[in-house]
């Protein structure tokens, strides 16, 4: 899934008056295919050996070639190992820091190890799929508003092209917000592995 936003030289320049409005320019990533992908399991927790597969490392390196001429001044990644061996594979090309943020961490939903269809048949048997959490985990909209304030911080970073490599349930939390879109929408999306969007912010 790949979407091009409207700035082409990395940041936009809006004159309000003698304001200049710099915007930037934010691309992110879903992390390459990982075992735990294959198996069809939830994994939130770092310390869990989860990884990418052969298939991973070749999704990532595709990933690369198709993100190697943009310009990129950091990589923010999550806690977990698959979005920091997506990020190293495509840091080939651009050699720049790769910091980490738990912000944009997987939701923990409550079902580590567990089959995903299991959280979601849990998660939709609810009458208030948003907001119900299970285990001692996330809802929907804790992550939601964590997320957030990922994005809220993000805007006064001093870099202007920033690479973010995240999970499903965060990059279709961030185009809920960036497309003030109703939450609920976050039900019916799905991010492929290895993919990516842009926009401004």
């Amino acid at each position: 899934m790949k979407r091009s936003g409207s700035c082409a030289l990395g940041e936009l320049k809006l004159k309000l008056g003698s304001i200049i409005i710099i915007m930037k320019k934010i691309t992110i990533a879903r992390h390459a295919e990982t075992n735990y992908n294959m198996l069809g399991l939830v994994n939130y927790d770092p310390n869990v050996n989860v990884y990418l597969t052969e298939n991973g490392i070749k999704q990532a390196e595709e990933l690369a070639s198709e993100l190697k001429d943009k310009a990129i001044d950091i990589i923010i990644v999550s806690d977990l190992n698959r979005t920091r061996q997506t990020a190293d594979i495509i840091n080939k090309y651009h050699n720049v820091a790769i910091i980490s943020d738990s912000r944009i961490n997987d939701i923990k939903n409550g079902f580590e190890g567990e089959p995903v269809d299991k959280y979601h048949k849990e998660r939709d048997s609810s009458s208030d799929r948003l907001n119900v959490s299970f285990n001692g985990g996330e809802s929907i909209m804790d992550c939601n508003k964590r997320t957030n304030d990922f994005l809220n911080d993000l805007k006064i970073r001093p870099e202007n092209n920033i690479l973010i490599v995240s999970s499903n349930n965060n990059m279709k939390q961030i185009q809920i917000i960036i497309n003030n879109l109703p939450l609920e929408e976050i039900l019916n999306m799905h991010i492929k592995n290895a993919s990516f969007f842009e926009f401004n912010l």
